[in-house]
């Protein structure tokens, strides 16, 4: 069985925490997981709900992972 699944899994649940702590009144748990591989992806889909600068939403996101 390979262990990189359950681990990723771990981390994503732990990663998505902390982003809901932050933005979770606005964001859906289907927008979190349209982000989930990539960053980029992630960063934009919190800008269109939030309005918020990518600059802070990066900033906020390398504070996190």
């Amino acid at each position: 069985m390979d262990m990189a699944t359950p681990r990723m899994d771990e981390s994503w649940n732990r990663i998505k925490t902390q982003i809901r702590a932050i933005w979770g009144d606005v964001l859906t748990d289907a927008e979190l997981d349209k982000g989930r591989r990539d960053l980029n992806k992630l960063v934009n889909i919190i800008h269109d709900v939030t309005g918020e600068a990518h600059t802070k939403i990066r900033g906020q996101m390398n504070a996190i992972i």
